[in-house]
C-alpha cells in the first residue's frame, strides 16, 4: 500500500494520476497547505523540503519518497510500467520528464504568480515567464508532431506535463489554441480514466474523494472538462462532484479583486 501525501496542485496530480494509471491501491492523506501543516515535523520527516507531493511504500519498509519527478520514476520502475527498460527509451523518457521538472512546471509556475498573484503588477517579470513558458510549449508542439505521446509511448512524462498545460489559461500563456499537435495530445489526456479520476481525485476504485478531504472545497475547481476554465468564483471553488459551494479564502490568502474569473491560489509554490 502506497501513502500519498498531497494537495490538489499540478505537481500533486502527477503522482495521483500515476498511481490511477498503474492500478497501485493507495491512501490519501490531503496536507491543509493554508495551515501550513507541510511545514510540521512529522511531514518534514517524509518530505525534508516541507513540498508536496510525497509517498511512503507500506510495501518496502515504509520508504519515504519525496519530489515529483523522483516519485514518478520510483513508481514507474518499482512496477515495469509507464518507462521502458532498455538504455534509449528510458533515457527519452527521463530527458522529457527533466523538461518539464525543470522548465514547463518552474516557468509556469511563476508565469501564474506574477500574471494572477502580484500587486503592483510587474510587466517585466510576467512577459519574462509568460513568454518562456510560451516557447517551451513550442517545443512540445514540435516534439508531438506526428506523435500519439511524448516518447515511444505513454509514460510518466506525459504524466508529468499534463497537469501544467490543461492549465495555461490560467497562467496567461498566449497562442496556445495555434498549437495543434499539443492540443490535440491534450485531448488524448483528458480522455484517459486514468488521467481524469487522478486529476479530480476522484478514484473509479473504492476510495475517497478529494471533495471529501478538508480544506480542499476551496481549490478543486474542475468542471466534467478539465480544461476547461471556471466560469466564475462559485464554479471554481464547486466540489469535484459537481455540487456548487460557496467560496471562503484560507486564511492568509489574498486574492486579486480585478480578476473577473478569480481562483484562491491555495499553493504559493506550484
Amino acid at each position: 500500500m502506497i501513502g500519498l501525501y498531497t494537495a490538489a496542485t499540478p505537481n500533486g496530480y502527477k503522482v495521483s494520476i500515476a498511481l490511477e494509471e498503474l492500478g497501485l491501491p493507495y491512501d490519501l492523506h490531503a496536507l491543509d497547505l493554508g495551515a501550513n501543516e507541510h511545514r510540521e515535523d512529522w511531514f518534514l520527516g517524509i518530505s525534508p523540503n516541507g513540498r508536496i507531493p510525497a509517498i511512503v511504500d507500506r510495501d518496502a519498509g515504509d520508504l519515504a519518497v519525496f519530489e515529483s519527478g523522483a516519485i514518478l520514476i520510483y513508481l514507474a520502475e518499482k512496477t515495469g510500467q509507464l518507462m521502458p527498460s532498455d538504455v534509449r527509451g528510458r533515457s527519452e523518457v527521463l530527458q522529457w520528464l527533466m523538461f518539464q521538472m525543470g522548465g514547463v512546471g518552474p516557468m509556469q509556475g511563476q508565469a501564474t504568480v506574477f500574471h494572477r498573484y502580484f500587486e503592483p503588477r510587474l510587466h517585466l517579470a510576467v512577459e519574462r515567464y509568460r513568454n518562456e513558458t510560451a516557447r517551451l510549449y513550442r517545443v512540445l508542439d514540435r516534439r508531438l508532431r506526428g506523435r500519439e505521446w511524448l516518447c515511444s509511448a505513454y509514460s510518466i512524462a506525459d504524466i508529468a506535463t499534463w497537469p501544467w498545460i490543461r492549465r495555461y489559461d490560467w497562467s496567461g500563456i498566449p497562442d496556445v489554441e495555434e498549437l495543434e499537435h499539443l492540443q490535440a495530445w491534450m485531448d488524448r489526456m483528458a480522455a484517459r480514466p486514468g488521467a481524469r479520476a487522478g486529476s479530480r481525485g476522484r478514484r473509479p476504485r473504492d476510495g475517497p474523494k478529494w471533495s471529501t478531504w478538508p480544506g480542499k472545497c476551496w481549490f478543486a475547481r474542475w468542471r466534467r472538462d478539465p480544461r476547461a476554465p471556471p466560469a466564475g468564483p462559485r464554479e471554481a471553488c464547486a466540489i469535484v462532484s459537481g455540487v456548487p459551494a460557496p467560496w471562503r479564502p484560507p486564511p492568509g490568502i489574498v486574492r486579486r479583486r480585478s480578476l473577473p474569473h478569480a481562483m484562491p491560489f491555495a499553493h504559493r509554490r506550484w
